[in-house]
């Protein structure tokens, strides 16, 4: 039964995660190729890192959820993917510099907006990096409606603590620990908002409330297989993206 839910798993990976998918194709223009030391921080179901391994990094993906940590492990491991060459740690951001370890290239997507020590965070990223390394940085953008409605909490339970960013305010926070932004991007245009809000509501919908975990899973895959599709019609219509990138540089 593992090995059949890792062959689905295998079938739909990345996962039917749309803004996943999104963040997955802006990466694949900025990732640094090459032997290079790689840490995803919040790394999720691993999809960043097993991108970085085939770009030829070695990587460590960590995460605060346990649950996430063992079932990257046993994806990686069924896709013999060498744990020299990518590792797992059930780790919290502030304590990344129990690692003693520093790294060439860090990724850090949608997950700044939970912290309450987003600075402190950005402190800790600054001193991990060598020399001339990078930081990719991923954000609800602030300006964009769709967050307006966004309920803020007021601890660090998973759920937001901000709305979101500005490239101003990232340019300056990120330039107080000597990283500077050398790109910028965006992604999650008018399409793939309307796509996504129509997603989350099939989901939570009451009709589907009494089905069984297993049912409900098989109409999540064909809703994302019906309306993924339609994410790629960004390109004909810009306005405010749902979330903002940076690549930033260790001056």
């Amino acid at each position: 039964m593992a090995k059949f839910r890792l062959r689905i798993k295998d079938l739909l990976f990345p996962g039917i995660d749309i803004l996943l998918r999104k963040r997955l194709k802006l990466a694949q223009k900025y990732l640094m190729a090459g032997t290079i030391e790689t840490l995803d921080t919040g790394c999720g179901n691993g999809a960043f890192c097993l991108l970085c391994y085939k770009l030829g990094n070695s990587v460590l993906g960590i995460d605060i959820d346990a649950d996430n940590i063992k079932r990257c492990l046993e994806y990686r491991d069924y896709k013999g993917i060498p744990g020299s060459k990518v590792s797992f740690r059930v780790l919290s951001i502030y304590n990344l510099l129990d690692l003693k370890q520093t790294f060439d290239q860090i990724l850090y997507f949608e997950t700044l907006e939970h912290l309450l020590y987003d600075k402190n965070a950005i402190e800790v990223f600054a001193k991990l990096l060598n020399p001339d390394g990078v930081i990719h940085l991923g954000v609800p953008n602030l300006n964009c409606h769709f967050y307006l409605k966004t309920m803020i909490s007021q601890s660090e339970n998973r759920g937001h603590v901000r709305k979101g960013y500005t490239y101003l305010a990232l340019r300056e926070m990120l330039g107080d620990f000597g990283l500077k932004i050398v790109k910028e991007d965006k992604y999650g245009d008018f399409f793939t908002r309307q796509v996504y809000t129509l997603y989350l509501r099939l989901q939570n919908s009451y009709l589907f409330k009494n089905f069984s975990k297993s049912v409900n899973e098989v109409k999540d895959v064909l809703t994302f297989l019906c309306l993924n599709p339609f994410t790629y019609l960004d390109s004909f219509l810009k306005t405010e993206p749902m979330s903002i990138y940076v690549m930033a540089k260790k001056i």
